[in-house]
C-alpha cells in the first residue's frame, strides 16, 4: 500500500471510534438548602470509621459535624463546617483508644479546634442548620454530596463492619442490663423471703413466749383469802422456776448472775413462807 497509489493507505486504514463526549455532571443550582446540608453531615460514628483509613483527611474536609458545649452547666450543640484536619497537642481519649486528629472548623462566631470526642452521634436538627450562618459555595457544595456518596460506596465493608460491631456492643449492653435486672430481682426475693422469715421467726418466738408465761403464772389460780399464803408461795415457786432457767440457758455473765441473784432471794423468801405456812397450820 505504501508503494501504491496516493491515499491508498488512509483508504484501507480502519476508520477510528469516535469518542464518546465526557459526561458532564449536572449539579442543581440556587441556594443551598437544608436537606443538602443534611447529606454533607458526618456523625461521630463515622469519623471513627474513617479514622483508620488514609483517606479521613479528603473526606471529612468540607462536611459539617454537630459539635457540643457547656453553657452555664448546660450542654448545646451547633453546626460547623470543616476546613482542615489537625493534630493536637496531646492525645485523648476516643472511646477505647487515644488519638491526636482535630478537626479546624468554621462557626458563626468564627474558627476553632475541635477534638473528635466533642463531636455528637445524632444528625444537626433543623434549628442548628437555620443558625448556621456560615456562607458555603453552592457548587463545591454539592460536588461534596456527590464525592461523600462514592466514597461510602466504596468502603461499604468498613460500614458493614462497624454496624456489626455496635450490633454486638448493643446486645451486650442489653444483656448485661438484663442480667443486672435479673440480679436485683433476685435480690429483692430474697430479702423478702428474708423478712418473712424473721416475721415467722418472731411470731413462732411470741407464741412461746405466751405459752411459758402462761404456763408460769399457774399461780394466778389461787385466791386471795385471808392469812393464806397460797397465793404468794405458788408466785414465788414460778419465779424461781423463771430465774433458774434464765440462769441456765444465758450465755452472758451479768445476766446469768443478776438471775442468780434473784433466785436466791425468791428461794430464801419462798422458804421463810413455808416455814410460816407450817407453823400456822402446827
Amino acid at each position: 500500500m505504501r508503494r501504491g497509489p496516493k491515499g491508498l493507505s488512509e483508504r484501507a486504514a480502519p476508520a477510528p471510534k469516535p469518542k464518546k463526549p465526557s459526561r458532564v455532571e449536572e449539579l442543581p443550582v440556587g441556594p443551598l438548602q437544608n436537606d443538602e446540608l443534611h447529606a454533607i453531615c458526618l456523625p461521630r460514628k463515622h469519623l471513627e470509621v474513617w479514622l483508620e483509613t488514609n483517606s479521613f483527611a479528603k473526606v471529612v474536609v468540607g462536611t459539617l459535624v454537630r459539635c457540643s458545649q457547656l453553657i452555664n452547666s448546660q450542654r448545646t450543640f451547633y453546626a460547623a463546617y470543616v476546613l482542615a484536619v489537625k493534630r493536637m497537642p496531646r492525645p485523648y481519649k476516643l472511646g477505647a483508644k487515644h488519638v491526636d486528629m482535630a478537626l479546624q472548623v468554621r462557626t458563626a462566631t468564627g474558627n476553632r479546634l475541635i477534638g473528635l470526642d466533642a463531636l455528637s452521634n445524632e444528625p444537626c436538627t433543623e434549628t442548628e442548620l437555620n443558625k448556621f450562618k456560615v456562607p458555603l459555595d453552592e457548587e463545591t457544595v454539592r460536588r461534596k454530596i456527590h464525592s461523600l456518596q462514592v466514597a461510602m460506596q466504596n468502603e461499604a465493608g468498613l460500614f458493614a463492619e462497624e454496624e456489626l460491631r455496635r450490633r454486638m456492643e448493643q446486645d451486650e449492653r442489653l444483656r448485661e442490663k438484663r442480667e443486672e435486672e435479673a440480679r436485683a430481682k433476685a435480690a429483692v426475693e430474697e430479702e423478702r423471703e428474708r423478712k418473712e422469715r424473721e416475721r415467722d421467726e418472731v411470731r413462732r418466738r411470741a407464741a412461746a413466749n405466751k405459752k411459758e408465761d402462761a404456763g408460769e403464772a399457774w399461780w394466778l389460780q389461787y385466791q386471795n383469802k385471808a392469812g393464806d399464803k397460797q397465793r404468794e408461795i405458788a408466785k414465788l415457786k414460778a419465779r424461781l422456776l423463771r430465774f433458774k432457767k434464765i440462769a441456765e440457758g444465758s450465755t452472758a455473765e451479768g445476766e446469768r448472775e443478776n438471775a442468780l441473784r434473784l433466785a436466791e432471794q425468791a428461794e430464801a423468801k419462798l422458804m421463810q413462807l413455808e416455814e410460816q405456812d407450817q407453823e400456822e397450820e402446827a
